[in-house]
């Protein structure tokens, strides 16, 4: 990805962000991720590195929406409150947002949560912003190709 370019090599939009939960143990929270989005196999891909194969690969299919989700939007002083708060508002990406934006911070915090369906159940991953001017791009597009899935993963209440 260059300094100027939000796509990688292989012509695929690249962004970079902090882990913060949702992807397997081994990839560790707090941990540095490229997430590359390949429109042409319709995989959205989690990688500590870029110099190695192994990866965390979630079709773009199983997503059910993408939003962001900020420190405000949870209330509570505590940390147990706030996780009470976000999941109540957010549902368990909110919980895990609550409880890690406990601290008294003056700087705001932006969180990405990726929510999608797996094994008929509600899952997310969610990711802190690292920096990455390219996100916002980013995640504009995952937006868009998410809203216009011929076969959304729909919920059932």
């Amino acid at each position: 990805m260059g300094l100027f370019s939000s796509k990688n090599k292989d012509g695929n939009l690249e962004t970079k962000m902090i882990h913060i939960a949702g992807l397997p143990d081994n990839y560790g929270k707090y941990a540095f991720m490229h997430i590359i989005l390949d429109e042409n196999t319709g995989i959205l891909q989690f990688k500590k590195s870029l110099k190695t194969d192994e990866c965390v690969n979630l079709a773009i299919s199983k997503i059910t929406k993408c939003e962001t989700i900020t420190e405000e939007k949870i209330k509570e002083k505590s940390g147990v409150g706030r996780a009470i708060a976000g999941g109540l508002m957010f549902g368990t990406a909110g919980a895990v947002v609550g409880a890690v934006t406990a601290k008294d911070k003056k700087k705001k915090e932006y969180f990405k949560c990726i929510t999608y369906i797996s094994d008929n159940e509600e899952k997310a991953i969610v990711m802190k912003d690292g920096g990455d001017l390219h996100s916002v791009k980013f995640f504009n597009r995952l937006s868009d190709l998410i809203s216009k899935q011929d076969n959304p993963v729909s919920i059932d209440l």
